[in-house]
């Protein structure tokens, strides 16, 4: 159908009333082609929800972007009800995932979409009437609510298909028998009263446990069979694991995924089991995180690595905030990444145990000799070093003293490295890099010149860049895919850039960094992402509005001052991709999901 008569079946529509600026939105959306259009179903509003339908009755988009669409429902007026309500069958039975602001507006939700699998609801949920609404969606599969006290569950718990539940902020309290088809259940800042309903989910595989208001005893998990399928356990904060409890139950012989961060690993000294005994009995695991956890009593501070003895199967150890023994660590032979702490460690026995990693790919490191670290993983791909690292010296073959070697061998396939110290000797110890993310300092741009392969460069600084430094990295670094400037206070470059050469850029992240005039950043023909936050009141409408636009740009980030509307109105002509814009604040109907970024 040609676009003038589109417009004409337009307007007969709604003849009989003013438009509204929402309906001159869906006339400005609906005269474009298809494959724009699909672009704005990753809106999450009412907006593209009534775009998504009005469109999909003129044939202007293929009902196939329908099943990936998920759409927010602010609260309705009148007219948007009747609208909502007016839906054709065939967009309805597509649209099937759902996010609701308010609890008045699910039933027109329910009743716009008999297929409905999925709903966020982001409100306050106090009356059980409320809550049976949701049983009006037998096929229902996922489930997150928020701000939800005090409703009887009986109606969820009896949802044939619900396979996933998140709660938050919330408080829910229920017995054995309740939630029988659950896969997944997570509860973040929730006031539980046990977690002893876990014996009565045979299905459940994965249980996360976020920041939960008061401390969880986990004992109850020491009653878990074989007939259950638990394999995933996360706890992060206010938690209590009982070891001795776990060790009871079929619990170490299913899980392959167990983290734990900022919790309480209690260990009675009357126990009959040592720590690293206990470990070893968690024989599948593929995951293990510990990050800034206590040990109970403090005598089982010290981790013995000899207890992954029989981890076979795992590919990643992540052990934060402990002292480690590394004589064992070489018979888990499979990793694949690894986060560790050598500050206390001997460096012969660091290098012996790296020897044997072979598979290693990835590698965080707190402490230790970058130099024989390097040396002892010749296929590391990854390298990550937090403090206290050592960049001059390397340990001698001969007395395991530390010596500045007067020739520093090259890793050949290093290509991805983040530094968050001062280093030194970075281009001869790794000439092949492609991503470079370096914090509080400040390499030299002949430096980076000789890195030919670098399409990443991330620099996050305390203050300033010295003057033109960005402006020469975006003259003599044209292969550039990515650049990320990250300054904590604003920056106005003496000489601010009119034409970049980063002709393939398309992510480019300048925060408090004022290097680039506006018209230079709507030059960039290839951005997907851009970021200019700390640009506050800056005139980029206009200078959109002169240019050719951005036709692939798909994510905005801009400042909590700064308005969208003019990208909003100019989004159909020169942002044609755009999806979605980030900025602080809960008023912007482009995309109700904003969040500080």
């Amino acid at each position: 159908m040609k676009l003038r008569a589109l417009l004409r079946r337009f307007r007969r529509l709604f003849k009989s009333q003013p438009p509204s600026p929402l309906l001159l939105v869906l006339n400005r959306y609906e005269v474009y082609p298809s494959t724009q259009i699909a672009a704005y179903l990753e809106f999450k509003d009412l907006q593209s929800l009534l775009l998504v339908c009005r469109a999909a009755q003129h044939s202007v988009i293929h009902e196939a972007y329908l099943k990936r669409a998920m759409v927010t429902i602010p609260p309705l007026d009148s007219e948007e009800s009747a609208i909502c309500s007016t839906f054709r069958p065939a967009v309805r039975d597509q649209l099937c995932v759902f996010q609701v602001l308010n609890a008045k507006d699910l039933p027109v939700v329910l009743k716009s979409s008999p297929r409905l699998t999925g709903i966020r609801l982001n409100c306050l949920l106090t009356k059980p009437e409320e809550a049976v609404q949701l049983g009006d969606a037998p096929l229902l599969e996922r489930l997150e609510l928020t701000w939800v006290h005090g409703v009887e569950i009986e109606v969820l718990a009896q949802l044939p298909h619900l396979s996933r539940l998140k709660l938050t902020q919330s408080s829910f309290f229920w017995g054995p028998g309740a939630f029988v088809h659950l896969q997944k259940l997570t509860l973040r800042e929730t006031q539980v009263g046990g977690i002893a309903f876990v014996l009565g989910m045979p299905l459940l595989e994965s249980l996360h446990l976020l920041d939960m208001r008061s401390p969880i005893d986990l004992s109850p998990l020491g009653h878990v069979s074989e007939a259950h399928r638990l394999i995933v356990l996360v706890m992060n904060g206010n938690t209590i694991l009982q070891l001795p409890a776990l060790a009871n139950g079929a619990l170490p012989s299913m899980l392959t995924h167990l983290e734990t961060d900022n919790c309480t690993l209690r260990w009675p000294n009357e126990s009959s089991i040592p720590l690293h005994q206990f470990i070893a009995l968690f024989t599948k695991l593929e995951l293990l995180s510990i990050q800034r956890t206590k040990l109970d009593p403090k005598a089982y501070m010290r981790l013995p690595l000899s207890c992954l003895s029989s981890y076979i199967t795992m590919n990643y150890l992540h052990i934060h905030g402990g002292v480690l023994e590394m004589e064992q660590l070489a018979r888990c032979a499979q990793l694949r990444d690894l986060n560790i702490n050598l500050a206390n460690v001997l460096p012969r026995e660091v290098i012996a145990a790296l020897r044997c990693l072979r598979h290693l790919r990835r590698l965080i490191m707190k402490g230790g000799r970058v130099q024989d670290v390097l040396e002892a993983l010749p296929s590391l791909q990854w390298l990550h070093c937090r403090e206290q690292v050592d960049w001059e010296t390397k340990t001698s073959s001969q007395d395991e003293e530390a010596t500045k070697p007067g020739r520093i061998r090259p890793h050949p396939r290093l290509r991805s490295i983040v530094i968050m110290s001062r280093y030194s000797h970075l281009h001869r110890l790794v000439p092949n890099i492609e991503y470079l993310c370096i914090h509080n300092a400040t390499p030299p741009v002949s430096q980076l010149l000789k890195w030919r392969g670098l399409n990443s460069l991330q620099l996050h600084d305390r203050y300033a860049l010295p003057k033109g430094y960005v402006r020469r990295i975006m003259r003599e670094m044209p292969n550039l895919l990515t650049l990320k400037i990250d300054l904590k206070r604003v920056r106005w470059d003496d000489v601010r850039v009119h034409r970049p050469s980063l002709r393939k850029l398309t992510t480019l992240i300048l925060r408090n960094s004022i290097t680039l005039t506006v018209e230079a950043i709507f030059g960039l023909q290839t951005l997907t992402w851009l970021d200019i936050t700390g640009w506050h009141n800056v005139e980029y409408a206009a200078a959109l509005e002169r240019g050719n636009g951005l036709p692939h740009l798909s994510t905005i980030v801009i400042d909590e001052g700064t308005s969208c509307r003019g990208f909003k109105r100019l989004a159909p002509t020169k942002l044609p991709a755009l999806i979605e814009i980030f900025h602080p604040g809960d008023n912007c109907r482009w995309a109700p999901a904003c969040r500080m970024y």
